[in-house]
């Protein structure tokens, strides 16, 4: 750990040392997590970052790797202010894949990382004399809410799904806020949705995102009711979009439009 006044960084050496390659595929991308290990065993996630490989030069003109060819890079992760208490220790977590946070390379990767001359490089606050005459941080103004009235309790569900079998793994997330009346202008609104991120580990290209809404408007004798659909999935050269949006009044469907759109990874 070096003292730095730039944002945390790790800067990487990728070497070809006997028997490894650096990757064994033009794309790939690295994830760095610093985070904080107490004594109980405890971890606490403060920094993050994420680099596409093929990105290391030109985020405008990406270029595929040289499968064996060594490379040395930079990961800037999330500025972030902490102090790590005494008697915890500094853990880096390195990893050639963080879904559902990002898209998986197209193919399965093999990173190796040489940790002899690798660094961290951590920014560090000394103390300044005039640290004593800083005013305390006020509380955070919070206005009074909106008078409303609970029609219908929300979910809030966070479910991950393992198939044993196939080997997949599913993460779903069901939320909305139910339904409710703003009492000051006399709407009911009401709200559901479903997220979904399904992927089997030995297969980037099974990844899968998909996402339902249902939003609800009505006063009186009118009423209007959006449904809407999303799912993203990838091949080795092109992401693939499928969408959907319904709208309805109180007599029926009024509109259905659907999109379909194929769009080249280009490095991604």
């Amino acid at each position: 750990m070096h003292g730095s006044r730039l944002q945390p960084a790790v800067s990487l050496l990728l070497p070809e040392p006997f028997g490894y390659r650096l990757a064994d595929r033009p794309d790939a991308f690295v994830a760095v997590r610093l985070i904080d290990l107490a004594p109980d065993g405890s971890a606490a996630l403060v920094a993050r970052g994420f680099l596409n490989l093929a990105h290391r030069e030109s985020r405008e003109e990406p270029s595929p790797l040289v499968p064996g060819k060594r490379y040395q890079v930079k990961v800037q992760l999330n500025g972030m202010a902490y102090a790590f208490p005494q008697g915890h220790r500094m853990m880096l977590a390195i990893s050639n894949a963080y879904w559902p946070l990002i898209w998986p390379s197209p193919e399965p990767v093999v990173l190796t990382v040489y940790s002899g001359i690798s660094q961290l490089l951590l920014p560090l606050r000394q103390p300044q004399p005039s640290d004593a005459e800083l005013p305390p941080v006020p509380e955070p103004v919070v206005p009074p809410p909106s008078p409303m009235t609970s029609l219908g309790v929300g979910r809030r569900e966070r479910l991950v799904t393992i198939d044993h079998l196939a080997g997949g793994v599913s993460y779903r997330v069901l939320g909305g806020w139910g339904k409710l009346r703003l009492d000051e202008i006399d709407l009911e609104v009401g709200h559901v949705y479903q997220r979904t991120h399904s992927i089997s580990p030995d297969d980037p290209n099974s990844a899968r995102f998909s996402m339902t809404q249902r939003y609800e408007l009505s006063r009186g004798d009118w009423q209007i009711v959006l449904n809407a659909q999303t799912e993203v999935t990838s091949s080795a050269k092109d992401f693939e979009l499928d969408a959907w949006l319904e709208a309805f009044d109180a007599d029926g469907l009024v509109s259905r439009r659907e999109w379909k759109a194929s769009v080249p990874r280009n490095r991604m």
